[in-house]
């Protein structure tokens, strides 16, 4: 599969035709609702977990045609959480056992030969198998701590300590070559004793945790690009209330980037098959319906896919050719169902997706009193200085000094500490210069 970049390369300029977002289609119709839908890698089958007469939770897999749905689960007792390893020939998730704690299973394709991968008396979450179907990694609660990162073998055994030991984590997912495990973690606590939660990693085997996000913010949800080298999450400040929005960051750490804006909840991120888009849920108002959106990876226009007011449409899941975008929304009844839509074709004029040369924009506002905006493009990874100077050529301020990535970035400047009068600011990557005027106004 081509990265994003790759394909920018090979081809220059592609025009698809717009159309308006796709037709619903109901998949499931049982009076009961349903939860966690996940495509199997061939696109097949859709494997989800559904409330029964009992109460109970279990697990269930449909055509993703649609058609009659399929028991998969062997004891009446709540499963969570499925998800299926890369080949395809097995199921994980979450199962209550006899004492009351959730454990990691895995179960055939089939619905055959049911095995318990851990027993130790704590909840287990979120298990995701990795890219070689040789473990299975999740998070458990460790007394006095709070929930860590763990793995174990996808034949069972031992579970291993990952990370953190310190403090508490969650949400673990496999890098796509299988070398790093990426999670949230909640790192510090703000003077409201609001947890700040920070994306990480670790390398498979264990090991020293990376920091990849500094922001005082909540980073939730965070999914890897297909190639590895993105990881897309939710970022919330004020942690407390406010909107949400979707961001991006280097699989390395570094900046982050936001991709929406505005007065509207953003949630639930998730990359297309070919990295190219990013579908999430969106609610503006408090009154108004969660509905499934995508935008470019590179930011742009938010684009709906469902546009139905009925209800709200939550965690959306491509298909792995790309062409649907599955998802949970209640029915006429009050019941969750399972639901698709076809991602329709959309104007992408390729070729201006990434920036091809340096550039520096003119500030905004310009002159300006307490603050302005300063943007700049990246054709590649680079070692950026932005510095300011006067009208003799002295240096007042370094304003940025760091490795940064592709794409567009932007910085503001309060003009702290100057005079009124004009000054020059200049962008330096690796000894290429642009250079621009702003004028300061008290």
């Amino acid at each position: 599969m081509f990265t994003p970049i790759v394909k920018l390369f090979l081809i220059s300029t592609i025009f698809l035709v717009l159309q308006s977002p796709a037709q619903e289609v109901q998949l499931t119709h049982d009076p009961y609702d349903h939860f966690f839908p996940k495509f199997s890698p061939d696109g097949d089958w859709i494997v989800y977990t559904r409330v029964v007469a009992t109460g109970d939770t279990m697990l269930y897999k449909i055509s993703s045609n649609g058609g009659d749905e399929i028991l998969m689960s062997i004891d009446s007792v709540s499963h969570f959480n499925p998800e299926w390893s890369h080949d395809g020939s097995w199921i994980c998730y979450e199962k209550r056992d006899s004492t009351g704690f959730m454990q990691v299973y895995k179960i055939r394709n089939d619905g055959a030969d049911e095995q318990a991968m851990t027993s130790f008396s704590v909840d287990h979450s979120i298990p995701r198998f990795s890219p070689d179907g040789v473990w299975i990694a999740y998070y458990r609660r460790v007394e006095e701590i709070g929930y860590q990162i763990f793995k174990v073998s996808a034949n069972g055994g031992e579970e291993i300590h990952l990370a953190d030991f310190q403090h508490s984590c969650n949400a673990p997912s496999w890098s796509p070559n299988g070398e790093w495990i990426l999670f949230q973690e909640r790192d510090s606590v703000l003077s409201s004793n609001v947890g700040v939660w920070r994306l990480y990693k670790v390398a498979s085997e264990g090991g020293q945790e990376i920091r990849l996000t500094n922001a005082a913010a909540l980073h939730e949800g965070p999914h890897w690009s297909p190639d590895g080298l993105w990881i897309v999450y939710e970022y919330r400040q004020p942690i407390v209330g406010g909107y949400s929005q979707i961001y991006r960051v280097s699989a390395d750490g570094g900046e982050e980037i936001p991709l929406t804006s505005g007065e509207s909840v953003h949630e639930s991120p998730r990359w297309s098959p070919d990295g190219l888009w990013i579908a999430y849920e969106r609610r503006g108002s408090p009154y108004d319906r969660r509905q499934i959106y995508r935008i470019p990876w590179t930011g742009g226009e938010e684009i709906p896919v469902t546009t139905n007011d009925y209800s709200n449409h939550y965690r959306p899941r491509w298909s792995p050719d790309g062409k649907w975008i599955v998802y949970i929304r209640y029915d006429e009844n009050r019941k969750f169902q399972i639901y698709k839509s076809a991602v329709s074709p959309t104007i992408i004029e390729h070729d201006k997706i990434l920036p091809s040369k340096i550039t520096l924009e003119q500030n905004y506002p310009n002159p300006f009193n307490a603050e302005t905006l300063i943007r700049f493009s990246l054709p590649q990874r680079e070692h950026v200085k932005l510095e300011l100077y006067d009208m003799i050529g002295r240096k007042m301020i370094l304003l940025l000094n760091e490795v940064m990535v592709q794409g567009k970035h932007e910085r503001w400047f309060p003009g702290e500490g100057l005079s009124s009068g004009i000054y020059y600011y200049r962008l330096n990557v690796e000894g290429r210069c642009e250079t621009k005027r702003l004028v300061i106004l008290k």
